[in-house]
């Protein structure tokens, strides 16, 4: 199967329940959800499917690093971490029938502490703003032999930059149909950019990559 290096954060997702929320009132509904999403996704699947996998994030020391600290080791998953604030990122999930949102907070500032990548056959990147924040090592990455996926993740500023660039930074490039249109103004246009930037994977809702 190959090896993998997954980097990119870790969050904790809550997920909001559609209620109307009333000041000074507190109301309990049935289930608030929680869970790790970001790059703990990726990496705990290709585990499951018997890939070599590495996961590489940033952590702190308080009660979110702990809880991924415990779900790495109850998943078997070889990981290490470079330094960043305590619980350092955190999303709200809001869902209606056809797609999900998201309202996120993160220390962004982290990036430029990550570690270079562990040597693997593919890197994963979780979103084209930690691609670009991460620029520098996912390049030493690509020169060292391994090919790099990342996704949209809706990042309209880091999407518009596409258009721009001159040479592959990626081997595979996962865009929607929305995310696509941002990039370059609409379906077509994103299609006949995939020379000048990566592969690209395009659908109505988020591709999965094949490893």
């Amino acid at each position: 199967m190959g090896s993998l290096a997954v980097v990119g954060p870790v969050f904790l997702e809550v997920f909001v329940p559609d209620v109307r929320h009333s000041p000074g009132e507190e109301r309990y509904v049935a289930r608030i959800p929680v869970a790790l999403g970001g790059a703990l996704n990726p990496a705990s699947v290709a585990a499951a499917l018997g890939m070599d996998v590495r996961l590489l994030h940033p952590a702190g020391d308080g009660l979110l690093d702990a809880a991924i600290r415990a779900a790495v080791r109850r998943l078997g998953i070889v990981s290490a971490t470079w330094p960043s604030r305590d619980d350092p990122f955190v999303s709200l999930v809001f869902s209606d029938p056809s797609d999900r949102g998201f309202v996120s907070h993160g220390d962004m500032g982290c990036f430029g502490r990550c570690p270079p990548i562990p040597a693997a056959d593919w890197v994963y990147v979780g979103g084209i703003s930690e691609a670009y924040a991460l620029a520098e090592r996912v390049a030493g990455a690509r020169a060292a032999g391994a090919r790099v996926a990342t996704t949209g993740c809706w990042s309209p500023d880091d999407l518009a930059r596409l258009r721009f660039e001159t040479a592959p930074r990626w081997d595979l490039l996962v865009l929607n149909r929305r995310e696509a249109g941002i990039a370059m103004g609409d379906r077509e246009a994103g299609i006949a950019m995939g020379d000048r930037v990566a592969g690209i994977a395009m659908g109505d809702r988020k591709a999965g990559i094949a490893m």
